[in-house]
């Protein structure tokens, strides 16, 4: 385990950077030379990060991060708080681009997916990859922390539209009383207003969605801000949080372990701190920039939680 050094306003980076380097994937890409095309300044610093397993400046890996591209730099340049949700999407998106396997590598990867097809709509979900692999690349995230949606449009008089979309983290409503709860909210099926079937041309539309390719880690973003013309408001309801949480899709139990989760204390995502708790080797820790304590998982944050992370047990 390693801590990082708040320098001001950091917590929002310093437990992203914690959160995603402590999953023995992560901590696997960094310390081996798997054939990527580009081992620049934040791999060496990453890399640099976790052969020392120990106190560290996070100073040194924001300079990195907001020198790699224009929007980082609008992310990460300044000393106000940031949306921890904001910054995870564009870490994943940097160690995406970073880790971006050769074309020799990339057809070897794709081949696998190809292999593993059995019926019809296994084989229409892999052409959205494949070409997307084409356009953006195939890296260590799209092999560890991409998943699908699929998207069924419906109407009773039979017509029904099926289309698949990539992500990287999914978001929540908070409902209910448990994480369940937000993921059945997620899923079920919802009318669509306004919207008339291409068929018989009646507004009786449908629209359900569900989790079609399963990542290895699961990102979860709970929605507890929300933005209205008073202002941003939170939403500080207790959620039961739940040491596994399970999927069925084809016939098949997908079973996850819930090992991070960020916390935030305060009235907005750009106000307040961030801290998250982290399970390693069967211990949860809390970790508070670079001081940590041990605690139980009854004692995981049920009011401020916000962002969940799972690692898939298939």
């Amino acid at each position: 385990m390693f801590l990082l050094i708040n320098n001001g306003n950091d917590c929002y980076l310093n437990f992203k950077i914690k959160k995603l380097l402590n999953k023995y994937q992560i901590i696997f890409f960094f310390t081996l030379n798997i054939d990527v095309k580009n081992h620049n300044e934040i791999y060496k610093v990453f890399k640099n990060l976790l052969a020392n397993n120990t106190l560290f400046n996070s100073s040194i890996i924001k300079n990195s991060i907001r020198n790699f591209d224009i929007e980082s730099k609008e992310l990460f340049n300044n000393q106000n708080q940031q949306d921890a949700h904001e910054a995870i999407v564009k870490l994943i998106d940097i160690i995406h681009k970073i880790s971006m396997y050769s074309v020799p590598l990339i057809n070897d990867k794709i081949e696998k997916l190809r292999l593993l097809i059995t019926n019809q709509e296994e084989r229409i979900s892999f052409i959205q990859i494949r070409e997307n692999s084409k356009i953006f690349g195939y890296s260590f995230v799209s092999e560890y922390f991409t998943g699908q949606f699929k998207s069924l449009v419906s109407c009773k008089c039979g017509y029904k539209n099926v289309s698949y979309d990539l992500f990287n983290n999914v978001n929540l409503q908070i409902a209910g009383e448990d994480i369940s709860d937000c993921f059945q909210d997620f899923i079920k099926t919802e009318r669509i207003k306004d919207a008339k079937c291409e068929k018989c041309q009646l507004k009786k539309m449908t629209k359900n969605n569900s989790i079609w390719r399963f990542p290895a880690f699961l990102i979860v973003n709970l929605k507890r801000y929300i933005i209205s013309e008073r202002g941003i408001s939170k939403n500080n309801s207790i959620l039961e949080l739940t040491e596994n949480i399970y999927f069925q899709n084809s016939s098949k139990l997908h079973n996850y372990s819930l090992i991070s989760v960020v916390n935030h204390h305060g009235s907005s995502p750009s106000r307040g701190h961030y801290t998250s708790d982290i399970l390693k080797n069967g211990q949860w820790y809390n970790i508070d920039d670079d001081a940590f304590k041990k605690i139980t998982f009854e004692e995981l944050n049920k009011r401020n939680s916000y962002i969940l992370i799972y690692r898939l047990n298939d």
